[in-house]
């Protein structure tokens, strides 16, 4: 197979230890877990995921199985007392394990094991989505969320660099939405942009791992003592 031998290549050439794993293969992107330090200059043509674990929150919860990685999501969001009105997604490190500054428009997209699943369950759910997102590289941003087929799920893209965290992209979200910050429920890979979301109202959570079930069911808790 074509993403095995991607990997066993890597390997060969020194980009992967020999710890690697090819854990599984999502939607023609080999997804790969290492526990240790990845050191390659490119990603090959075949697509591959690069899972580094990272000392924070949220974490894989083992699934191989796409669709039973859906499914659970969607049964999280079933039994949750509240649901948020709004769920506002980083991009960098949340959704991909990469910064879209640099890449460019012929690379293909890396994805975080359970993100496309998560966000797909949300959408299922009749949640709203939006983007907050502080890269600089808008057209890399949207073009690797239209490889991934996931763009259409977003009926909002804040993506613009700004010094201060996202404050700014939450008053344009609650001006276009009308959605209360308490209502919203925000994941991102960085403490400042938690910060400064929080101090608006928002419930936040810090991702680790990418988004993923476990950063999904401790946003969920967030919500019912906020209503």
């Amino acid at each position: 197979m074509a993403a095995h031998a991607a990997v066993a290549r890597l390997r060969a050439r020194g980009f992967l230890s020999c710890r690697a794993q090819l854990c599984s293969i999502r939607r023609g992107v080999a997804v790969v877990s290492t526990r240790g330090n990845v050191n390659f200059p490119f990603f090959p043509s075949a697509q591959l995921s690069i899972e580094t674990p990272r000392n924070s929150t949220g974490g894989s919860h083992g699934k191989d199985n796409n669709q039973g990685c859906y499914d659970h999501a969607v049964a999280l969001l079933a039994r949750a007392p509240v649901l948020p009105k709004l769920v506002v997604v980083d991009l960098d490190y949340t959704v991909w394990p990469l910064y879209c500054q640099y890449k460019t428009l012929t690379d293909s997209p890396t994805v975080y094991p359970e993100a496309v699943d998560v966000i797909k369950a949300l959408a299922a759910s009749r949640v709203t989505l939006a983007v907050a997102s502080r890269t600089p590289a808008l057209a890399v941003a949207k073009h690797f969320m239209e490889k991934l087929s996931i763009v259409e799920y977003f009926s909002h893209l804040e993506i613009y660099f700004t010094i201060f965290a996202k404050t700014k992209h939450f008053t344009a979200l609650k001006d276009k939405t009308g959605i209360s910050y308490e209502s919203m429920l925000f994941f991102d890979d960085e403490a400042k942009n938690l910060t400064s979301a929080r101090k608006l109202g928002v419930n936040a959570v810090l991702v680790g791992e990418g988004l993923n079930l476990k950063a999904l069911e401790e946003g969920l808790v967030l919500l019912p003592s906020k209503g």
